[in-house]
């Protein structure tokens, strides 16, 4: 069993991550209008893969929590 499943069970890294902003912005931790932290650096706070952190993103963006603004970056719409 990695650290990885031991912290977060058998969830994967992109679900946790979509779980975790969802979960700020509903609470109003993260309001509309707010950036989000870039990709890379998602990656690295949660210990999860580039790709992991750009996929919780493309799920956020479909459940119309987020819009994805190239070269600007991630913003909440919710």
């Amino acid at each position: 069993m990695t650290n990885s499943e031991l912290l977060y069970g058998t969830k994967g890294g992109s679900q946790l991550l979509v779980e975790e902003i969802r979960r700020e912005i509903c609470q109003g931790h993260i309001r509309t209008g707010e950036k989000i932290a870039p990709v890379r650096q998602l990656a690295q706070l949660y210990n999860i893969s580039f790709g992991s952190a750009r996929a919780a993103l493309g799920k956020l963006e479909k459940m119309k929590l987020v819009a994805r603004k190239r070269g600007s970056g991630t913003y909440v719409t919710y």
